[in-house]
């Protein structure tokens, strides 16, 4: 009887072996994604901060996840830099999603809005289909950073920002 005790601790102690073989190879498989990366940034998305998970694939281009109003959003982008000799450099996944932080949009009662980083500014009055583009300026913590929107020929917007401005800085209007 004592040897059916220890065969029957034994046959536990390999069960719970292969128990913790099994999750621990589950939770590799998850963390590397089945060959990318997953990673977590911090990120402006409609002028709010959130937490982004971060997916690398294998061909340079980020697959970005995160929620917001109770919804999951996913977007995927890459890219390059280039040096002044032409020698380029893949960018990482903060620069790529910084893309993210900066855009115009529409609702859908027509108000058009500027978000960059924590900034959410209405521009309707600065930018509708009779004036087709507009110069602004936003300024924070002691910078200001210049804004060309345009209206392009989709119903979308072209968007070009910079730390100075395109010509004379009395062409722009301060907002926010």
């Amino acid at each position: 009887m004592q040897k059916n005790k220890r065969n029957s601790r034994r046959k536990q102690v390999i069960v719970a072996c292969a128990c913790v073989a099994i999750v621990a190879g589950s939770m590799t498989a998850y963390a590397t994604d089945l060959g990318g990366i997953q990673t977590r940034i911090h990120g402006w998305i409609h002028g709010e901060q959130r937490v982004v998970d971060v997916t690398g694939e294998t061909d340079g281009t980020y697959t970005f996840t995160w929620t917001e109003d109770g919804t999951v959003q996913e977007a995927s982008g890459g890219g390059v830099s280039m040096d002044a000799s032409g020698e380029q450099t893949a960018l990482s996944a903060d620069e790529v999603f910084e893309n993210y932080s900066t855009s115009v949009e529409t609702d859908e009662d027509g108000t058009i809005w500027l978000y960059y980083e924590s900034h959410k500014v209405d521009i309707t009055e600065y930018l509708s289909e009779s004036s087709k583009s507009c110069k602004l300026a936003i300024k924070d913590n002691g910078t200001t950073t210049y804004f060309n929107i345009k209206l392009n020929g989709s119903g979308g917007y072209s968007l070009s920002s910079s730390d100075s401005p395109e010509g004379s800085s009395d062409a722009y209007t301060i907002v926010d």
